[in-house]
């Protein structure tokens, strides 16, 4: 307890969660604290990948300059934080292990920011290439835990339920209760054939493509016709249809709008229709917009040589309800 509140009370008006109110505020502050503090291992980092530029040791400038843009999207993700905050702020209570939870998340978060400072001065004071460059392994390690603990962080808020930053493999989860295991939406686990309800219209659902990996998604077709589809992640839901998107630089434009980029990564893809499945096939995607909750987003999915890409708005977890197959209600 000393710790958490000799970490906390560095950032000024911080509050907690209890009060639905601050939540947000409180969010912000840490997120600020967080990404000043990130300044201080980029300020090292880039000090030593210009001396090295100034000695002409280009070949040892890209590894530095890889841990430096590697530290610098992590800063702008905590920085744009376009997560929803649908779960926390819902009109449902929240559960008060997923408040505490947050409160540790800022904990670690900050603390573990602290631990990169001293890690980047020994990347920068390293007097041989082979020291730099395990230097440089110490600190990316650290580095992608504080991701993992940044995106452990943002499913708590996103969805009012506590959350494990790795996934619940342990055969122990079956002892917890209900309450403290993480919330997978059910919609994660429709299938093809499945009966559904969308924002209260009944749809059955005809094809499906699943990506696996550490951000599962699922997309729904529900309308063939009008090639209406259904996406959805632990994170967020979406209504989209089939749609041209430009992609741009950080960018893409629907419709004439301007959406940011959300996120983007490659993994195995599975497509369920009426012909039978795929297989699975490796795929790239990228999500622009998510603002707000129930704001446009775009969503472009591709194989070699194919893309599906769609564009709708955002929908809340509880707007979908899951049947199942028809007759086995």
């Amino acid at each position: 307890m000393d710790r958490i509140n000799r970490m906390l009370n560095r950032v000024p008006g911080y509050s907690g969660y209890r009060d639905k109110e601050n939540r947000r505020d409180s969010d912000r502050r840490v997120r600020d604290q967080a990404v000043a503090a990130l300044a201080r291992p980029l300020e090292s980092l880039q000090t030593l990948a210009t001396n090295l530029a100034n000695e002409r040791q280009i070949e040892a400038v890209g590894p530095v300059s890889d841990a430096i843009a590697s530290t610098r999207h992590l800063q702008d993700r905590i920085r744009t934080a376009t997560y929803g905050y649908g779960g926390l702020e819902s009109d449902r209570n929240v559960d008060a292990a997923a408040l505490d939870q947050l409160v540790a998340f800022d904990t670690d978060m900050l603390a573990q920011v602290d631990d990169l400072v001293p890690l980047a001065k020994t990347v920068a004071s390293a007097s041989d290439a082979q020291t730099r460059n395990a230097a440089l392994a110490s600190y990316s390690s650290a580095l992608t835990n504080l991701g993992q603990t940044w995106d452990g962080r943002a499913l708590v808020i996103e969805t009012g339920r506590p959350a494990s930053v790795n996934a619940p493999t342990s055969p122990l989860t079956v002892l917890e209760g209900e309450s403290t295991k993480p919330l997978l939406p059910p919609a994660l686990s429709i299938a093809r054939g499945d009966a559904i309800s969308v924002v209260g219209v009944d749809f059955i659902v005809d094809a499906t493509i699943e990506l696996f990996g550490d951000q599962p998604t699922k997309l729904m077709r529900i309308d063939s016709a009008a090639e209406r589809w259904l996406i959805a992640n632990v994170r967020f839901a979406a209504d989209a249809t089939r749609a041209a998107v430009t992609i741009g630089s950080g960018t893409a434009t629907v419709n004439g709008q301007t959406l940011a980029a959300h996120g983007a990564g490659t993994s195995e893809a599975e497509v369920i229709g009426v012909s039978g499945s795929s297989g699975r096939q490796r795929a790239s995607y990228q999500v622009f917009g998510g603002e707000m909750a129930n704001g446009p987003i775009a969503f472009v999915l591709s194989w070699p040589g194919v893309e599906l890409s769609l564009a709708g708005h955002g929908i809340q977890f509880d707007e979908i309800r899951v049947y199942g197959q028809p007759g086995n209600q």
